[in-house]
């Protein structure tokens, strides 16, 4: 017996608000904040700005708001020091906990090129896809920033 597969892909367009390119070049350009959080709406429908870190939160402040249960997507001003100078490199995170239902794994997965659109003219910005908050240690960002 011959079994007929049918997959069908469905397209969903994402808006994408004067408020997340404000937030965007508000960090790029000013430095006015450590992070900005950008989430999907619950319609799925829009990307939007969730959160702005305050500039003197650290490394593991923003780690331990991260929520175990909702993926979001980052914009991070990691701030390192490297060959005894201090450096900065702004970070995309795409944030995808395993705990995260499928649901919204898909949601956000099906937003990502929104994001990555987003983001596409910051100088230097390097991508990160974390699943585990152990990704997103200093050790791993420091690697990501200098491509270790």
């Amino acid at each position: 017996m011959k079994t007929n597969l049918i997959i069908l892909l469905c397209s969903v367009a994402y808006a994408l608000g004067d408020e997340v390119s404000d937030a965007i070049k508000d960090i790029v350009n000013n430095h006015n904040y450590r992070y900005v959080t950008f989430t999907v709406n619950d319609s799925a429908t829009a990307l939007k700005v969730e959160k702005k870190g305050d500039k003197s939160e650290s490394l593991v402040d923003f780690i331990n708001q991260l929520t175990n249960s909702e993926p979001r997507y980052f914009i991070y001003d990691f701030e390192y020091e490297s060959n005894g100078s201090n450096k900065q490199r702004f970070l995309g995170i795409c944030w995808a906990p395993d705990t995260s239902s499928i649901k919204r794994k898909m949601q956000y997965s099906s937003a990502v090129n929104v994001f990555k659109s987003a983001v596409k003219d910051v100088t230097g910005l390097r991508l990160v896809y974390a699943t585990d908050v152990f990704e997103l240690d200093y050790n791993s960002l420091f690697h990501i920033a200098e491509r270790i």
